[in-house]
């Protein structure tokens, strides 16, 4: 969790290059896409990502570039 009370969560990952708790810088690879859970083996291997703030959900899109 940052200063500001931002934390983000990351799942269905195959690799991590981060710690718990590290800081890291914008544009920095932090892990690759893994195998995708019994539940969602329908789907395509994907990476699942939550963004909170103050420990509130918050929709991530408006903090992404648009695709």
């Amino acid at each position: 969790v940052s200063r500001g009370g931002w934390q983000a969560l990351y799942a269905e990952m195959g690799s991590c290059a981060v710690r718990p708790g590290e800081q890291v810088a914008a544009g920095q690879i932090i892990g690759a896409v893994g195998v995708t859970v019994g539940s969602e083996v329908a789907e395509k291997p994907h990476l699942h990502f939550e963004l909170d703030r103050a420990g509130a959900p918050v929709n991530p899109v408006a903090y992404l570039p648009p695709t």
